[in-house]
């Protein structure tokens, strides 16, 4: 079946002024992120001497490692794409660094990142849209369900702590039996959802309960895009059930990427002088990404995820100015990989001739 050409409609609540109240409220969100990761700056005592003495050895290793992860991340998309398309490898890790700082640097640019490789993958290898959505989902589903595993390995090596210091940190009891039950319910759900993309209909039944929703607007664009939603659901189950091989690799390289990750925060935490041990940094690592989804809507998740570091670090009974250098040191990094992530997208605008 032929599919036409043009991107695909945006969510129609995304427009007028219902769109300049979304755009207000991810700016206030991004706005108050940078406010909180600021304060945590201010209180942990972290100076500029303190993060110099880091030295330029550390600065290397982190980028080194973070380029590990990059590549990783960048295998495991090209084994979700293998059945569709297969870009040269270099192009690949070019485009997911110009992707991923748009998702990093842009309030709610979790969306934009994805539609900005997207396009550029149609416009250079001729493929549908389809067949790019059937390829995201696969990876999307693999980065879920790899996080989800991430996260649970960390909160079991964090159980014990939680339990004794629940309310010490949080003014609670049980902090560890909420975080433990968030977890487990988002993989169930996750297991779920993608046991039903293999039966199929779940798509057009999500649709459907959709379409009960008294919102005219949605309504009406679910009765435009009817025709590519049954068209996806077609494509979708016998992808993933023809291509297994590909999504267990996809999955394999996305949990070395997890890993890795493991290994930037246990050298970070070992140039601080901190003596980290392997279950500290697994901990750290995994439960901040669990943060930075949480507060996606902000940039890389500024804020949420270094309130989460510095719980962690407490818990743990690090000091707070190495708890400053810490995150400052992550957010340096994430920066140097934005830039370069904008430096690649203007260098492939001018290789298309676009002004």
């Amino acid at each position: 079946m032929a599919e036409s050409s043009r991107v695909p409609a945006v969510w129609p609540g995304q427009v007028g002024p219902r769109r300049h109240l979304g755009l207000a409220l991810r700016f206030g969100l991004a706005a108050a992120g940078l406010a909180l990761f600021t304060y945590l700056v201010a209180v942990s005592g972290v100076s500029l001497p303190q993060l110099q003495r880091l030295g330029w050895k550390s600065a290397v290793l982190l980028l080194a490692i973070s380029s590990g992860v990059i590549l990783v991340d960048t295998l495991a998309w090209a084994y979700a794409m293998r059945s569709v398309v297969r870009p040269p490898l270099h192009r690949l890790v070019g485009l997911r660094i110009a992707g991923d700082a748009l998702t990093n640097a842009v309030p709610g640019g979790v969306a934009l990142g994805e539609a900005y490789k997207a396009l550029q993958l149609k416009a250079g290898y001729a493929v549908s849209w389809t067949e790019i959505t059937v390829a995201l989902v696969g990876v999307k589903f693999g980065l879920a369900l790899s996080q989800a595993l991430f996260v649970l390995a960390g909160l079991l090596l964090v159980y014990p702590l939680l339990r004794d210091r629940s309310h010490e940190l949080f003014g609670f009891g049980g902090a560890q039996h909420l975080a433990l039950g968030i977890t487990l319910a988002t993989g169930l759900a996750l297991v779920l959802f993608l046991s039903l993309l293999h039966r199929g209909g779940s798509i057009s039944g999500l649709a459907a309960l959709a379409g009960r929703l008294p919102v005219p607007r949605v309504r009406s664009w679910l009765g435009r895009e009817q025709a590519r939603i049954a068209l996806l659901e077609q494509q979708l189950a016998p992808a993933l059930h023809g291509h297994r091989t590909y999504f267990a690799h996809t999955l394999g390289y996305l949990m070395l990427g997890w890993l890795l990750g493991v290994a930037e925060t246990w050298v970070l935490l070992d140039r601080l002088g901190l003596d980290p041990t392997l279950d500290m940094a697994f901990a750290i690592e995994s439960v901040g990404s669990l943060f930075r989804l949480v507060f996606f809507m902000a940039p890389s998740g500024i804020g949420g995820q270094d309130a989460s570091f510095f719980a962690l670090f407490r818990l743990y009974g690090l000091p707070e100015a190495a708890i400053g250098t810490f995150i400052v040191a992550k957010r340096l990094k994430e920066l140097a990989w934005i830039g370069a992530g904008f430096a690649l997208i203007a260098h492939f605008r001018s290789r298309m001739g676009v002004g």
